[in-house]
């Protein structure tokens, strides 16, 4: 019988979230809910294609997967949710000055195929979502001319990260430990002293953006950033208490935000409060639906 393998990856470049995978090797699933699930299987050549979907009621949809029985059996068998973080290897733009670690760019699970991007810039978000509001801009948008074109908040941010580790942007890859720390890989337009360098946790940014600036307005906006998608970022596996707490607080203010990824969440420290935002959130879509 094959391997089974449960484990999760984050959604990078920009960040969407975690992704729950089930490998048999022949053929994964992978689920960004933990409820409906994304079927690929491995053809005659080696490379996997995506064949359909799978869930507890659509389950016969994998059936033209030559692995289909062996899938089946591993997603109906599958472990609680959420499965154990398992991208180590993590490419970091660095920060001009200091070449510390400022942006996550992406994440892998395995030490090959480590390429690095032909654009290092480092993305808020998805092309065309502009959903993001910065209450910190404020001032700036209502300073604009009138009829002048508004900067989306989520530019705004990208062109402070990108211009923090500009010009001729330097990126690496490193290999995270057990304690958070990092050994640095390769990567692109770095100084020869840097690979190899080992570096301690609290070198890296606990989120995806550093959030330490000298200016208290761009420490701000990274930190409205992190709060607009806290309900995602939650999900990640080592977060401090701290962190978790102010995250939470952030997520219950956007309730919607924690119904599709409530159940992957591997700890809740108020638990009340959240319990209270699940509530606002199924009346918010009862109200909307």
């Amino acid at each position: 019988m094959s391997d089974r393998y449960y484990y999760s990856l984050r959604r990078l470049s920009p960040f969407q979230g975690m992704l729950q995978v089930v490998d048999v090797d022949s053929a994964m699933a992978y689920s960004s809910d933990g409820r409906q699930w994304q079927v690929r299987c491995r053809n005659h050549l080696g490379h996997f294609r995506t064949i359909g979907l799978w869930s507890e009621d659509t389950r016969d949809i994998i059936g033209r997967c030559r692995d289909a029985a062996t899938l089946d059996a591993a997603l109906r068998l599958r472990p609680a949710l959420p499965f154990p973080q398992n991208d180590p290897y993590e490419l970091w733009l660095l920060e001009k000055e200091s070449a510390r670690p400022l942006a996550l760019l992406s994440s892998r699970q395995r030490l090959t195929g480590l390429g690095i991007p032909h654009d290092l810039g480092w993305r808020a978000f998805p092309v065309a979502d502009n959903r993001f509001v910065a209450p910190s801009l404020a001032a700036l948008d209502a300073a604009r001319p009138q009829g002048s074109h508004p900067l989306p908040h989520g530019n705004a941010l990208e062109r402070q990260i990108n211009g923090a580790a500009r010009p001729l942007a330097a990126v690496q890859w490193f290999q995270r430990h057990a304690d958070g720390s990092g050994t640095g890989l390769h990567g692109a337009r770095l100084p020869d002293t840097l690979a190899g360098r080992r570096l301690a946790a609290d070198d890296f940014p606990e989120l995806l953006v550093s959030e330490e600036w000298g200016d208290p307005a761009e420490r701000c906006l990274v930190q409205e950033y992190h709060d607009w998608n806290a309900a995602s970022l939650l999900a990640l596996q080592s977060l401090s208490s701290p962190t978790r707490r102010r995250l939470e607080s952030a997520a219950c203010r956007q309730p919607e935000s924690l119904t599709a990824v409530y159940p992957l969440l591997p700890v809740v420290l108020n638990a009340e409060a959240m319990k209270v935002a699940l509530v606002a959130a199924r009346l918010l879509q009862a109200v909307g639906g």
